[in-house]
């Protein structure tokens, strides 16, 4: 005889990271008892806290942040619970957690399978959605980031969420697309109407702005991201004497009031504001619906083929894709017409999906294979190649008889056709055979984890869709991302250049012609709308656009005035220099940054290529003034603009004494037509730059380590600081940048108008 002792202790997994009163060991994950212990002394306290000082206040939502604690495997009831779950005793077969097999390698496996479902289901029920319910209690919604070592499947784990929420990090840094794919999917499958992010994240050491970060933006918004949670907003109880002040140590885009431009990003807000309002209407549209595996891995990431590019900034392509697990099929998957869709907690269907692409794994259980039995007699379309056996021991060997026989009604045959093939069934069909069920990037394939995916080709699938003859959802051969969402009015694209060049492309909207809706341009920047120059073919509209630098609009189908309004001749404009503004300039810098309080610039330029040390490590806001002549008579009804050229990095003008707005983003202009006199004019414009360069101007002789900070509060530890003479952060240590970063206003500065393009020009080959 082998005696085994087995003990349960605690895994030593701690709360990270946190400040000293908030570190401690994590709570049992399986037992509703230990979260309500945790809860009320962590997060109900705080709560209380809130509503004792104000019965009306801004708490609205309890967080899960991302899972980053590993898994567990036991609680005190564990074996009861497992009997209830899975049907049979799991005693004898506990030495497999020793890694010795009882009853064999496979009865091991498929017991450990057991083990892994039982401990999802417990965190599912006892921990998020017995945290939901909690939250409830306090009339607060519930919001999880489901990913990175989380045990329970992290669709099933966003699925509980009122709103489900991913990251993504600043450029250069981790690439979580499969986090933001895996949020957004769960949204769009349940009809969920916000997707969160955790946005921004990094080690930026204040390089980011508005401009700097516009790319970024929109590729999030075309991922279906649509609320923006900035990483890191840092409590600034310093005052303005010690900015830009506190941080969350290294990490983060240090989005909050101490930082130089905060005056002017409001433009950018408002910007993020109206794009996240548009993409949070109706329901997405996509095409594919993956579904994810059973057992591990409990993350979803499609075949690499499927997006568009890699790393940071992939982009799905015109066929679009969400993911589902087996537990959404279950339990909400119906077939509405031809369709695959699914009912949302609210009762409402979310994204009506053309195919269901299966994993290509070689086990399923009876009941997930016998609902997809079901869907495809309703109607669905399915991809896939038949299971061979179940994972689990329940019901062994009774539940690898069931598979093979289900599978047989669907399949026939079991071997696998060199081609694909079309099996009819009931009221829908499936595809399998040839590249749509080949296995081609298998999870074991270790030495290229980009390419790892269940899945087979996505060209296999797409061409699935031609057959079909389902065209792509948005086509250009231009760099233009883009997402389309649809309500019973409106069909609503976002499109953005991805380039930081000029373009004029073609795109093809999958609107019908047929539907009357016609398109028109929304600018999310100006909250202009104009009607566009378009041609309809038979079930797609296409329409030629220019788009500036990382510039972005909504190009909105809907049956409106714009119908019946003249039509533009062409949308691709140019623009025509009108007059030119250049020097001399006032320019006026402020003093307690330790810029002169007025200067002349002769002609514009870097502030950095200035003689005056106090401009050349300037960072803040400085004031551009001159009166300047306009001689040509103004039209109100003919646009005319101010064009800064170059600008670093966001800049209000003011034009006789009328405020016109930021500017943070090409085409760095601003319409002066209701400002612009005939004769003589005032202009004023302000600019403001980062942080880095006055941080790096503090670490210079005769300016580093000039002052002592130290709190009376005992705030920061109520440790002696040395500081710059005019900043000071706790983000120190050893700075990665070495050189001032580009400021100022250096144009140039220009009056102009827009022209149509010679079209057959941009055709030439």
């Amino acid at each position: 005889w082998t005696i085994l002792r087995m003990v349960r202790r605690t895994s030593g997994a701690t709360s990270r990271p946190a400040p000293q009163g908030g570190l401690g060991f994590e709570c049992d994950k399986f037992d509703k008892a230990a979260l309500d212990h945790h809860y009320s002394q962590y997060a109900g306290k705080l709560i209380d806290r809130v509503e004792q000082d104000s019965p009306v206040h801004g708490v609205t939502t309890i967080h899960i942040d991302s899972w980053e604690m590993g898994a567990q495997n036991w609680t005190d009831d564990f074996v009861a619970q497992f009997r209830r779950l899975r049907g049979y005793d799991p005693i004898p077969y506990l030495p497999a957690y020793a890694g010795r097999l009882v009853g064999g390698r496979d009865v091991a496996e498929r017991f450990l399978w057991d083990v892994r479902q039982t401990s999802q289901d417990l965190i599912l029920a006892n921990h998020a959605e017995h945290m939901k319910m909690l939250a409830r209690q306090d009339g607060l919604k519930l919001s999880i980031e489901p990913y990175d070592m989380n045990p329970a499947s992290d669709l099933n784990l966003g699925a509980v969420a009122d709103v489900p929420m991913c990251e993504f990090w600043g450029h250069g840094f981790h690439d979580t697309t499969y986090s933001c794919v895996e949020a957004t999917s769960i949204a769009h499958v349940l009809g969920k109407t916000i997707v969160a992010a955790e946005a921004f994240t990094g080690r930026t050491q204040y390089r980011e702005h508005p401009w700097a970060m516009k790319t970024l933006t929109d590729w999030a918004f075309c991922m279906g991201i649509n609320r923006l949670v900035f990483h890191t907003f840092a409590h600034k109880p310093l005052g303005d004497q010690y900015r830009p002040g506190m941080t969350m140590g290294p990490y983060g885009t240090h989005w909050d009031r101490g930082q130089t431009f905060w005056p002017m990003v409001d433009s950018y807000h408002q910007y993020v504001t109206r794009c996240s309002h548009l993409l949070r209407q109706g329901t997405h549209v996509a095409d594919i619906l993956y579904l994810t595996p059973e057992g591990v891995p409990h993350i979803f990431r499609p075949p690499h083929t499927a997006l568009d590019g890699s790393g940071q900034l992939a982009d799905q392509r015109g066929y679009r894709f969400d993911a589902c697990s087996s537990k959404m099929l279950i339990e909400r998957a119906e077939v509405v017409g031809d369709r695959i869709a699914f009912r949302g907690d609210d009762g409402r269907l979310g994204t009506h999906y053309r195919l269901l692409v299966m994993p290509l794994a070689e086990s399923m259980t009876p009941e997930l294979l016998k609902r997809i039995h079901t869907l495809v007699a309703e109607g669905a379309t399915v991809v896939g190649a038949p299971p061979e056996r179940s994972p689990s021991l329940m019901d062994y060997p009774q539940c690898d008889d069931a598979v093979q026989r289900i599978a047989r009604s669907l399949w026939g045959d079991s071997s696998v056709p060199d081609e694909v093939q079309v099996i009819e069934h009931g009221r829908g069909r499936i595809y399998w055979g040839g590249e749509s069920t080949r296995r081609i990037d298998r999870p074991s394939n270790l030495a290229n984890k980009e390419k790892q995916s269940w899945y087979s080709d996505y060209q296999a699938t797409a061409k699935i869709l031609e057959q079909l003859g389902v065209r792509k959802d948005f086509e250009t051969a231009g760099p233009v991302r883009f997402i389309h969402r649809h309500t019973s009015s409106r069909d609503i694209y976002f499109i953005a250049n991805e380039s930081d060049e000029n373009i004029h492309p073609s795109m093809t909207f999958r609107v019908s012609p047929s539907s009357g809706r016609v398109p028109e341009l929304w600018d999310p920047v100006t909250c202009q709308r104009k009607p566009l120059a378009f041609e309809k073919n038979q079930d797609f509209f296409t329409i030629r656009q220019t788009f500036a630098p990382r510039q972005s609009y909504f190009v909105v189908f809907s049956q409106s005035s714009a119908a019946s309004q003249d039509l533009p001749d062409s949308n691709l404009v140019m623009d025509r220099t009108v007059a030119l503004i250049d020097g001399p300039w006032n320019v006026s810098f402020d003093p307690n940054a330790g810029g002169p309080e007025s200067t002349t610039f002769e002609s514009l330029q870097d502030w950095t290529s200035h003689d005056e040390s106090g401009i050349r490590y300037y960072s803040g806001i400085a004031e551009y003034s001159r009166l300047f002549r306009y001689d040509q008579a103004v039209d109100p009804d003919q646009p005319i603009y101010l064009d800064l050229g170059v600008v670093h990095d966001l800049a209000r003008v003011r034009l006789n004494d009328q405020d016109l707005g930021v500017v943070w983003c090409a085409p760095w202009r601003v319409d002066v037509s209701s400002a612009l006199l005939k004769g003589e004019n005032r202009l004023v414009i302000e600019v403001a730059n980062r942080w880095r360069n006055r941080l790096l101007g503090d670490r210079q002789p005769g300016d580093a380590d000039v002052r002592t900070v130290q709190f009376d509060t005992g705030l920061l530890g109520g440790k002696a600081m040395r500081a710059g003479r005019y900043s000071f952060t706790t983000l120190r240590g050893r700075w990665t940048f070495s050189e001032p970063e580009p400021s100022g206003l250096l144009g140039p500065v220009r009056i102009t108008r827009d022209e149509p393009l010679d079209q057959t020009r941009l055709d030439a080959p």
